[in-house]
């Protein structure tokens, strides 16, 4: 199942890459800056899931769950909070959580991580980042 999933996330995103070729430049720049190293990564991602012969263990479909929810965690943040805060939230709650890093280190690494993303948005985009549905109520 899992072999399978990564190489249909692979052939997905190279239909939207070879979709966004068709863009004018500038609506074509944030997708591709999106799409490419996605595609890199979920390349390599399927060469590694199509090379393990052993079938996948109890613990390891456990931590494919929780992965799961973590994945989904992330999109879930950017639509409440918006694209600074919900990156920064999600990396926060994930060092803390997740790899058990002390709490000034994830503080630290959200905050470059808001502040990158908010120079990105501002300067490299040109564009304001959206706020998210809850950031908005304010």
């Amino acid at each position: 199942m899992r072999r399978s999933f990564a190489v249909a996330l692979l052939l997905a995103s190279l239909y939207f890459l070879v979709h966004t070729m068709g863009l004018d430049s500038p609506a074509r720049r944030v997708p591709s800056l999106v799409i490419v190293p996605l595609v890199l990564l979920l390349a390599v991602e399927a060469v590694r899931e199509l090379r393990c012969k052993e079938p996948p263990s109890a613990g390891a479909r456990a931590g494919a769950r929780s992965a799961l929810l973590w994945t989904m965690a992330l999109p879930l943040l950017i639509s409440l909070s918006g694209m600074i805060a919900g990156p920064a939230l999600y990396v926060l709650a994930y060092l803390r959580l997740r790899a058990r890093e002390q709490l000034w280190l994830s503080a630290v690494v959200a905050a470059m991580l808001a502040l990158s993303l908010a120079g990105l948005f501002r300067w490299v985009f040109v564009v304001s980042a959206s706020r998210g549905s809850l950031l908005s109520l304010l």
